[in-house]
């Protein structure tokens, strides 16, 4: 079959959109922990002012500083596959309503 044609679970990242670097999976592991999918999204919750930092987590004026150095999260959610036996029968959407989160999009 050619490559291309099924849903993939891997994850790529890049700082320019240009050049991308495959991530890896969690230590022990062969794949991700979520099944390949299409038409699904991707966001980030950052920092208003630095989109490569997390949000600190604030309660009035107090601010818990041992999260500061936390990087921003990545969230994965929803999406699909269309297909079965291979790819060769495509008739029907399997929809998935789940939500990952990483902060390196690997563990």
């Amino acid at each position: 079959m050619e490559r291309g044609t099924n849903t993939r679970n891997d994850v790529w990242k890049s700082l320019d959109g240009k050049l991308w670097e495959l991530v890896m999976p969690p230590p022990g592991e062969n794949t991700m922990p979520f099944v390949g999918r299409g038409w699904h999204a991707c966001t980030t919750w950052h920092e208003p002012k630095d989109s490569s930092r997390g949000v600190r987590k604030s309660l009035g004026h107090v601010t818990n500083a041992t999260n500061d150095d936390l990087p921003a999260k990545i969230f994965l959610s929803g999406g699909g596959h269309i297909g079965s036996k291979g790819n060769t029968e495509v008739y029907a959407l399997e929809g998935y309503v789940d939500l990952f989160w990483s902060y390196n999009g690997s563990e």
